[in-house]
């Protein structure tokens, strides 16, 4: 009796280590679906008007990502390219450097070059990669200045020269800075 006792104790005990041990890989399983890529929003009040940013956050972990990974001179989600596009999103009409925007939801995509990009915010706010892309409905494109700084390994998107009439929005990622000025 005592010694089926005992190897009921220990049938539980190893019933208890395997529980355990499958539950951490679980939620390891889990944590890690996305890892390189964790979602992240941003959001800046500019006088009334507020600017939210909702995208994902790859790592570069030591590619080359402008240029090689991601070609210059094509439409690119601001993002990965398999996942959601970034969506911006506006409570307010914007000017967006000097040219109008409607209040709104939009995705972000871009045309990387060397020196400057061109900002599409297009009027179908939730897309995946550039899979569905069509130019005819972007809402507005405008030029901007692709400037060097210091290396951020996970892309990110934040706001710079915030006052109550505008702000600028500075997407960066590894040593690319890509600043765009939103008026209110």
């Amino acid at each position: 009796m005592k010694a089926s006792a005992l190897l009921i104790k220990l049938f539980v005990a190893v019933l208890a280590v395997l529980f355990l041990f499958s539950t951490a890989a679980a939620q390891n399983q889990e944590n890690t679906l996305f890892p390189e890529n964790p979602h992240a929003t941003v959001s800046q009040t500019i006088g009334n008007t507020v600017v939210s940013i909702y995208y994902g956050r790859p790592a570069i972990r030591g590619r080359k990502m402008f240029g090689q990974l991601i070609p210059f001179n094509k439409v690119w989600p601001m993002g990965v390219e398999a996942n959601e596009a970034t969506m911006i999103a506006f409570s307010d009409d914007v000017l967006i450097e000097g040219e109008k925007l409607k209040a709104g939801k939009y995705s972000l995509y871009t045309i990387p070059r060397e020196d400057k990009w061109t900002l599409i915010f297009t009027n179908v706010p939730t897309q995946w990669g550039t899979y569905n892309y069509d130019s005819a409905k972007d809402a507005l494109r405008v030029k901007v200045e692709a400037k060097k700084g210091i290396h951020i390994e996970q892309m990110m998107f934040y706001f710079t020269d915030v006052t109550s009439s505008s702000a600028t929005v500075v997407f960066h990622w590894g040593e690319t800075k890509v600043p765009f000025t939103v008026e209110v």
